[in-house]
């Protein structure tokens, strides 16, 4: 999960998960906000790991996003990085983890930060 507060006012949550479980009620990738004023629902979102991090298993960490949905027939783009990670707990082939995020929106021609957190259960 990305939580992430919008310069300006707003906010911005993104959802991402890959097991079977809860794939039927939610999806493998959702994504809602709420910028000047309005819900917004991310329509077309996607969103891509561009670096990772090894942890401390077999696995790593993605410490670096980026995506994009449509917004009102317009594009928007997000990009993100993880600042810092505490590791709650490892199980050697998974994790959990916080960590802080910044980044920056791009919508209808303006450019926000972007500040907030990073939930990562692998």
């Amino acid at each position: 999960g990305l939580y992430a507060w919008v310069e300006g006012g707003g906010d911005l949550y993104i959802h991402h998960q890959q097991g079977e479980l809860f794939k039927p009620l939610v999806g493998e990738l959702v994504g809602f906000a709420f910028l000047d004023g309005t819900d917004v629902t991310l329509e077309d979102l996607h969103l891509e790991v561009l670096e990772t991090q090894q942890a401390t298993g077999t696995y790593r960490w993605p410490i670096h996003w980026q995506g994009g949905w449509t917004m009102h027939t317009k594009p928007a783009s997000i990009e993100l990085r993880l600042s810092e990670l505490k590791v709650i707990s490892n199980w050697v082939v998974g994790g959990f983890s916080m960590g802080i995020i910044t980044g920056e929106l791009s919508a209808g021609g303006r450019k926000k930060a972007l500040y907030g957190l990073g939930e990562l259960l692998i």
